[in-house]
C-alpha cells in the first residue's frame, strides 16, 4: 500500500512520491495507483479531457483505490480538489468496469457533459464521499447501459 500525492501547481520531480514532487494531473494517479494505494489531491486541476479510470481497480484482499482532496496543508479537513472542464472538456471522469475506487472531497464543476459518466460496465463498489458535481452541461453522475 503506498501513498501518492496530486497537486497541479507542483514543480518538482512529478513522481507522486511528496507534495514537492507530485503528479500535476488526476490521471497520472489514476494510471499509476492500485489497490490499497491512498492518493492525496490539492488544489484545482483544468481538464484538457476526462480523467479516465480504465487501469486499476481496488479489491476485495487489498483495499480501495481512495483518491481523496485536501486543503493546502496537504489535511484531509473536507476542502475540495477542484476538477474545473473549463467549458471545453465534455466529461470530468470516466470509469468503465472498475472495482472499489473511493472518491472523497471531490468537486467537478464547468464540464459541457457529465461531471461522473459510467456505460456499458457495471462498476462495484464505488464509494463517494463529499463528491459534488455542479454546472456541467449533462448530467452530475450518470451511469447506464448504452
Amino acid at each position: 500500500m503506498s501513498t501518492y500525492y496530486v497537486d497541479p501547481a507542483a514543480t518538482g520531480a512529478a513522481d507522486g512520491s511528496s507534495w514537492t514532487d507530485a503528479w500535476t494531473s488526476l490521471q497520472t494517479a489514476a494510471d499509476t495507483a492500485v489497490a490499497g494505494d491512498t492518493v492525496y489531491c490539492r488544489g484545482t486541476q483544468t481538464l484538457a479531457a476526462a480523467i479516465d479510470f480504465d487501469t486499476n481497480s481496488g479489491s476485495d484482499a487489498s483495499g480501495y483505490i481512495k483518491f481523496i482532496g485536501c486543503n493546502a496543508s496537504g489535511e484531509n479537513d473536507g476542502t475540495y480538489f477542484v476538477l474545473d472542464g473549463a467549458s471545453t472538456a465534455a466529461n470530468a471522469i470516466l470509469f468503465y468496469n472498475k472495482s472499489m475506487v473511493w472518491l472523497e472531497n471531490i468537486k467537478i464543476q464547468n464540464c459541457t457533459g457529465d461531471g461522473i459518466a459510467q456505460s456499458n460496465y457495471y462498476p462495484d463498489y464505488w464509494i463517494f464521499v463529499n463528491v459534488w458535481c455542479h454546472s456541467n452541461g449533462g448530467y452530475g453522475i450518470r451511469s447506464g447501459n448504452s
